[in-house]
């Protein structure tokens, strides 16, 4: 389902955050190679279930049709972390063997700036963010880390290893349709230009109802092996999202709650 490649060089490091992605070379098995921005696996605090998080929140967008740069799987050979130059990325590199998760690099697109008023005709695109936030429960496109790449009319959704916060253990944790989980979208970067605005839902109402318990199999198959060993997250996302399409209607009038 995602296009596997092998790490080759590294970069650059691309920010200094907690989980230190890099711009790195990567090669497919035909010698292809290509930039991708890769997290590592020892990076996040949350681990492989991070890894678990970006890889189904990518799968789900492209599902949901909303933007965000190509994902795929690295691979990291036991033995690379030698080639690196910087030991503070050697370090990690080095606890990171095996399949990490990556994007394609994007570089003629900037961060989406603090501020930034939503141009009418990126209303509707920045309501369907808003509502896709909400469903997987990312705290983490907030007003000072909206965590969007932006070009002109063109918006990409990156980062969501915090996604699904019941993995993260929030205490009192409620699902999203229950009205009582959504406080954290009032620092949503899109939240004060959306409030007190009505939209229709319909379109990711529909996509939501389509993600079969078949496709939910194909995100797990999209999983690897290694990040499931003695970790329930591939398990706990894809129960939640069956409980999401579920209650989808109740989810999408809890949104419409917190718009108000």
């Amino acid at each position: 389902m995602l296009p596997r490649l092998k790490v080759v060089s590294v970069i650059k490091l691309l920010s200094s955050g907690r989980t230190k992605p890099c711009l790195v070379l990567a090669q497919d098995a035909d010698g292809v190679g290509c930039e991708v921005v890769v997290k590592w696996r020892s990076g996040p605090e949350t681990k492989d279930t991070g890894g678990v998080c970006e890889l189904i929140s990518s799968l789900l967008a492209d599902d949901f049709d909303l933007p965000a740069p190509k994902a795929m799987l690295v691979e990291v050979e036991p033995d690379f972390h030698r080639a690196v130059p910087w030991p503070e990325i050697a370090k990690l590199v080095k606890s990171s063997a095996g399949p990490n998760f990556a994007t394609a690099f994007l570089p003629s697109m900037t961060t989406w700036p603090a501020g930034k008023p939503v141009a009418s005709s990126l209303r509707t695109r920045a309501s369907e963010i808003f509502a896709f936030d909400a469903l997987i429960e990312n705290p983490d496109r907030r007003v000072d880390k909206p965590n969007i790449l932006w070009s002109g009319e063109d918006l990409r959704l990156c980062d969501h290893e915090q996604a699904f916060s019941f993995l993260h253990g929030v205490v009192g944790w409620r699902p999203a349709w229950s009205g009582q989980g959504l406080e954290f979208l009032r620092n949503h970067v899109f939240y004060v230009q959306l409030k007190g605005q009505t939209f229709d839902w319909s379109r990711l109402t529909g996509a939501l109802e389509a993600v079969s318990d078949k496709r939910l199999k194909e995100y797990a198959s999209a999983v690897p092996a290694e990040w499931q060993t003695g970790n329930s997250a591939t398990s706990q996302v894809l129960d939640y999202l069956k409980d999401a399409r579920k209650n989808r209607a109740a989810l999408f009038t809890a949104i419409d709650q917190i718009l108000k």
